[in-house]
């Protein structure tokens, strides 16, 4: 049950606050957050609401370690890797949206984030100019290179399209861990409201030679849908690729095999086959 703290702190965002703050998470990491973007959800939850993937991050990276955020949004993922990882550590966070990838500076920087580097970029199954199609501005988790029409979740569940278009720069993730001298990345998080297999295809070469160690993709139904792709699409390409995809339960552990997504959105992580993850 929520606390009599949490319930307070929501009346607060929704009725009286109407500017954005600068929100400290429970990990002391620190991020602006907008009352009209959901952000009830991550004071409930004391900061990233996908606790269950935070617990698996955690169980991941070390530190020194290489990290990849495809998708990082505004950068909850990117900071907890720029933490986990630590100085000796690097992050390299990908965020195609304009306005996003500008609040994920704008983190950055809250947070001395210096291990972290920040692309204005898709990542895709080949390189060079991708048309991404945007939301209304308070979605703009929702951005996708496909045209999917979702529920609203503040207005009764309306459905609602992509409002507005912008060219954005592509690369694939073998072209940039060549140019970035990438030789092992510890974890990859792919987050790219359906096109998940396209970047897959664009990393190859990095997991057939078994160069990902770990990687934490989501599967969202609609999204993926509107760009062509099937629910077992990542997880085929993911299994001939030499990786196995697991579940991930609540305190964070993998679990069950899985070979189809099987929920509206859900996360899931892959690790090489045989090892011992």
């Amino acid at each position: 049950m929520r606390s009599l703290r949490a319930r307070i702190e929501t009346l607060l965002l929704e009725r009286v606050l109407r500017r954005p703050f600068v929100f400290e998470d429970s990990r002391g990491l620190r991020y602006v957050l907008y009352p009209d973007e959901n952000a009830a959800a991550y004071l409930d939850n004391r900061g990233n609401y996908e606790v269950a993937e935070t617990r698996l991050c955690e169980r991941l990276l070390q530190p020194g370690d290489v990290a990849v955020d495809v998708g990082a949004n505004i950068g909850l993922y990117t900071l907890l890797f720029s933490q986990l990882v630590g100085p000796e550590g690097s992050v390299h966070a990908f965020e195609p949206a304009p306005a996003n990838a500008r609040r994920l500076r704008v983190n950055l920087l809250l947070n001395d984030a210096e291990n972290v580097e920040a692309h204005q970029a898709a990542v895709f199954s080949r390189a060079g100019a991708q048309t991404l199609n945007l939301f209304d501005p308070r979605l703009g988790a929702w951005h996708s290179l496909g045209r999917p029409e979702l529920p609203d979740p503040f207005e009764g569940g309306k459905l609602l399209a992509p409002t507005d278009t912008v060219e954005v720069d592509a690369v694939t993730l073998d072209g940039y861990a060549e140019t970035a001298g990438l030789e092992r990345i510890a974890l990859l998080k792919i987050d790219v409201e359906g096109a998940e297999p396209d970047v897959i295809s664009g990393a190859a070469g990095l997991l057939r030679q078994r160069a990902v160690d770990a990687i934490l993709f989501e599967v969202s139904l609609p999204q993926a849908e509107s760009l062509g792709h099937d629910p077992s699409e990542p997880f085929a390409q993911l299994e001939e690729l030499g990786y196995r995809s697991r579940r991930i339960e609540p305190d964070g552990l993998p679990g069950d095999p899985v070979s189809r997504a099987d929920d509206r959105y859900a996360n899931y992580v892959a690790f090489p086959a045989g090892s011992d993850a």
